[in-house]
């Protein structure tokens, strides 16, 4: 997984076919179990060879502001409140989230990965 860390890593993400974004909250236990599930999912994707791409931002604290552009970009504000989040991306556009990794379970959002971006 790759980590935003400025306007110019949301650029590049936008222009990637797929995109799972992961928004994570140091200081929150889903955040934490949540990031350990998509660890695991993204690392089984790129072992299969799938072209989906996965990011991870903390945007807090000085990188606030790039969670305002995710948010413009259609990401529920919903998805910064350190539930351990994901949102989608197709060809730059937001496509669907999931509020909660750990609440969905690894087969859960393994299967909603597939059927959102129709694999």
């Amino acid at each position: 997984m790759r980590k935003i860390e400025n306007r110019n890593d949301i650029k590049e993400l936008l222009n990637q076919e797929m995109v799972v974004v992961f928004f994570y909250s140091s200081w929150s236990e889903y955040s934490q179990n949540s990031k350990s599930i998509v660890e695991s999912i993204a690392n089984y994707d790129k072992m299969k060879g799938s072209i989906i791409n996965f990011w991870f931002g903390q945007l807090e604290e000085d990188l606030v502001y790039l969670a305002k552009e995710f948010a413009g970009l259609g990401v529920p504000k919903s998805n910064f409140c350190g539930n351990g989040s994901l949102s989608f991306f197709a060809n730059g556009k937001h496509i669907a989230c999931i509020d909660s990794v750990v609440s969905e379970g690894i087969d859960n959002v393994n299967c909603k990965i597939e059927k959102i971006f129709n694999l």
